[in-house]
């Protein structure tokens, strides 16, 4: 049997574990990424920004709370297929508003989106509380991380955990915010390129996610 270490030790690790693992899995395209790269074309660089800060507070709070509760939800993992089947119609109505803008007429008023029903940081939050596909692979993570020693079931190392992932997570995020904010200026003139884009990624997305839904395991 692994013997603990004193709490204290191994924080300032488990911190940069959190961070990259949360980074590195917050760059492929997915729904939040790209909604706050959405965010950040449409309203601009804070807006973008704002909407990863909210939705990075909320993952990070769902995960720790989700640290006194794996065995409950593990048991009920057969509830992501439906949420799974919610996240794939967002990713569609994002790329319908995505494709809506690069049709529109440049001189009319900018037509309303999801994002529009709220401030930027609320709609991170509601928009990842809504879609919390991510969950099965961290509970896999800190399971892992448990077997090894590396996270002890003390306040600590949960919270040290969880603000290096919400930290990683605006960093990951932070590609596709300013990325698309200096492409959108370089390309001004063709914005509706960026949109078009923006919604292929979408619905590209959405395909990929329908595919692993269906996919039979080996």
């Amino acid at each position: 049997m692994r013997a603990q270490s004193e709490p204290g030790s191994g924080v300032l690790s488990l911190f940069f574990i959190a961070f990259g693992i949360s980074a590195a899995g917050s760059m492929p395209p997915a729904i939040i990424n790209l909604a706050a790269m959405n965010s950040a074309v449409e309203h601009g660089l804070q807006a973008g920004f704002l909407f990863s800060a909210g939705a990075a507070l909320t993952e990070a709070v769902l995960v720790r709370i989700s640290m006194y509760g794996v065995e409950w939800i593990n048991k009920r993992a057969h509830l992501f297929k439906y949420i799974q089947g919610f996240v794939v119609l967002l990713l569609l109505l994002f790329a319908f508003g995505s494709f809506r803008s690069a049709m529109a007429d440049p001189s009319a008023p900018k037509p309303h989106g999801l994002d529009d029903a709220m401030p930027p940081f609320l709609f991170g939050m509601a928009l990842r509380a809504m879609t919390p596909t991510l969950f099965p692979f961290w509970f896999a993570t800190l399971s892992a991380l448990a077997a090894r020693g590396r996270l002890q079931p003390v306040n600590l190392h949960y919270t040290v955990f969880c603000v290096g992932l919400g930290i990683g997570t605006i960093v990951g995020h932070s590609i596709y915010i300013v990325g698309g904010v200096l492409a959108y200026q370089k390309m001004q003139a063709w914005g509706w390129v960026l949109h078009a884009i923006i919604g292929s990624l979408f619905l590209l997305a959405a395909i990929a996610m329908l595919v692993k839904m269906f996919r039979k395991p080996k």
